[in-house]
């Protein structure tokens, strides 16, 4: 009887220590879901590595026809975000003679396995353009690679950022389609201040999705008004009719209280501050 008791006893003890155990593991998981900062290791840019684009099509032609005229195709095939992403191209008129060399920019981040179309400005004798290059930054570091040179410049980036976790105080809702048109769909989308002072100037940027998932535009849309603490509000945009998705994929606020101006960037988290 005894040792029946006691070997019950000993089985409840284990028992008990085993759901202490887990119950422990799951709070730690759970505060790390909640906020706990885990640092992803950080990107080292070599040759080897830096090449983080592939350019469906770095030349296109005869786009004097407007029928022709379309974006770059531009993925993202290396393991870590990039942004700030510019391309270089020439513009060369129909005797492939070059007319100029032109600069087009994406505002976003482009994560890992990403794709997304770049649209570019041409003069008016323009006929076919062609990509001799492209830059970008990433972990304090930027990029530029060279087709026409084969060359790969590597350099530390003088932009520093912060993890945006402290900053990312608007709590945000889903786009939701309102109404359909020829010019474009109405979006609403609920922003609520959660921090305890009043911000301005708050700028929404929104990333355009076609039906494969891949960023066919970015936007942004502004509320210039004041939002209080804890005050919720809604705000409208107009998305192209050719996306058949959207979200917000940063923002952009000013903290009078504070003196300074923070943008977010939803998809890195990472915030640029200036005070």
């Amino acid at each position: 009887m005894n040792k029946a008791l006691k070997k019950s006893s000993i089985i409840i003890i284990l028992i008990a220590i085993n759901i202490i155990v887990i119950t422990g593991c799951s709070m730690k998981k759970t505060d790390n879901f909640n906020g706990e900062i885990i640092e992803s290791p950080k990107v080292v840019l070599k040759k080897e590595n830096a090449n983080a684009l592939n350019i469906e099509n770095r030349e296109i032609v005869n786009i004097s026809n407007s029928e022709n005229l379309q974006p770059i195709k531009i993925k993202n095939v290396e393991s870590f975000d990039i942004y700030k992403i510019s391309l270089k191209y020439e513009e060369l008129d129909e005797n492939k003679n070059v007319i100029v060399e032109s600069k087009t920019v994406l505002d976003m981040t482009l994560s890992p396995g990403e794709t997304a179309y770049v649209w570019y400005e041409h003069q008016k004798y323009t006929d076919n353009i062609r990509v001799v290059g492209y830059r970008y930054e990433t972990d304090g570091q930027f990029a530029s690679i060279n087709f026409e040179k084969d060359t790969v410049n590597i350099k530390e980036s003088k932009d520093k950022l912060e993890d945006s976790n402290k900053y990312e105080i608007l709590a945000i809702s889903d786009m939701n389609r309102v109404n359909e048109s020829k010019e474009g769909d109405t979006y609403k989308v609920k922003v609520r201040n959660s921090s305890p002072k009043d911000l301005g100037n708050i700028i929404l940027k929104i990333g355009e999705l076609n039906e494969d998932g891949e960023y066919i535009n970015v936007s942004s849309v502004a509320s210039n008004r004041v939002l209080r603490s804890e005050e919720e509000i809604e705000i409208d945009t107009i998305v192209s009719n050719k996306a058949t998705a959207s979200k917000v994929i940063g923002y952009t606020y000013d903290d009078p209280q504070d003196k300074m101006n923070v943008v977010i960037d939803l998809k890195s988290h990472k915030a640029k501050v200036k005070s």
